[in-house]
């Protein structure tokens, strides 16, 4: 999965950056199951993976319009508060851009005092240990979600050289 989302943020050039979603993992927890995503963002002298949700626009239930099959039928909006509605997890509707809740769930490389070539700041093994830790080695597709971040890595650093 390769998509590229409206979610954008300033970078130090005052640009913007887009969200680029390289991965897509169901998580369960004993109260339900939510969807993340691995999701990558390059700015001038950053690169950010980050474990990315949508945001919860509302309860669900006002948009329950009767029963098909024993299954619950809703009738959607597009919108909720001016955000996309993109579905439902739980009991919620979902939607806008993904939000990047930052802490733990975010691995930032620091460009401007990196050197790739010789990383012996051991920055690709902490990013490795940081992507197994969260679940994204296991999921199918990760080798190429690998090599995209690899590239942006390559690519932001030659960037920021000229």
């Amino acid at each position: 999965m390769k998509k590229v989302v409206d979610g954008r943020h300033d970078d130090a050039r005052g640009g913007t950056a887009r969200t680029e979603i390289l991965l897509s993992d169901v998580r369960y927890n004993r109260v339900g199951s939510w969807t993340e995503y691995l999701c990558l963002k390059c700015t001038a002298d950053r690169v950010i993976i980050s474990s990315c949700t949508h945001e919860m626009l509302g309860d669900v239930s006002p948009y329950l319009r009767g029963n098909a099959n024993g299954h619950p039928l809703y009738v959607l909006p597009r919108e909720v508060d001016g955000k996309r509605v993109v579905g439902i997890e739980s009991d919620y509707l979902i939607g806008g851009d993904v939000q990047d809740w930052g802490g733990e769930k975010t691995f930032v490389f620091d460009l401007q005092d990196y050197e790739p070539e010789d990383d012996e700041s051991g920055e690709y093994d902490r990013l490795q240990a940081w992507l197994d830790e969260h679940g994204w080695t296991r999921v199918p597709g990760f080798d190429d979600a690998w090599k995209r971040i690899i590239a942006a890595l390559e690519n932001v650093e030659a960037g920021s050289r000229r």
